[in-house]
């Protein structure tokens, strides 16, 4: 059987600590609540989409364009 003390003082009573307890903050407001941060995100995507089927393009052109050149330069 255990046996417990009980004091009526707070100097008798060991002290006893609280860990704290770690509040997530509300999403208020565009930013903290992650909509701007969404539309970055989908709009760099885009715009990375974007860059990479340019620069194909422009490959694409470039060969053409000797190609045409080597054509030219037979005649």
């Amino acid at each position: 059987m255990i046996s417990r003390r009980y004091a009526s003082t707070a100097a008798a009573a060991p002290a006893v600590t609280v860990a704290p307890i770690a509040v997530k903050p509300k999403k208020i407001g565009a930013f903290r609540g992650g909509y701007l941060v969404d539309e970055y995100r989908t709009a760099n995507t885009v715009v990375v989409g974007d860059v990479v089927e340019l620069g194909n393009a422009v490959k694409r052109l470039e060969a053409h364009v000797k190609s045409l050149e080597a054509k030219i330069e037979k005649k």
